[in-house]
């Protein structure tokens, strides 16, 4: 909840931050919710069962979408660093 907040607070003059941005700030968090539900459901294990025991199981898929997840976190940062030092005060 407290990311939600933060993330609605960007789009106010309190908040701060690149504005494009944004986006990869919330699929970040979408990555690791789908991620999240994957892997609890067990999704393509109770699909096929026995067929998913080596590749695409719902560990490694919740594996794969945590990578995304941080690479989305990566080019938020590094936008909102360089939206830092255009708008440097001083």
């Amino acid at each position: 909840m407290m990311r939600n907040l933060l993330c609605l607070l960007r789009l106010t003059k309190y908040g701060g931050g690149a504005p494009d941005s944004l986006i990869p700030t919330i699929l970040q968090d979408v990555m690791c919710v789908i991620g999240g539900v994957i892997g609890a459901e067990k999704v393509p294990e109770r699909w096929w069962p026995g067929h998913t025991d080596l590749c695409f199981n719902s560990h490694n898929l919740m594996h794969v979408l945590a990578l995304l997840a941080l690479y989305y976190n990566n080019r938020s940062s590094v936008r909102d660093i360089q939206w830092m030092k255009k708008t440097r005060v001083g």
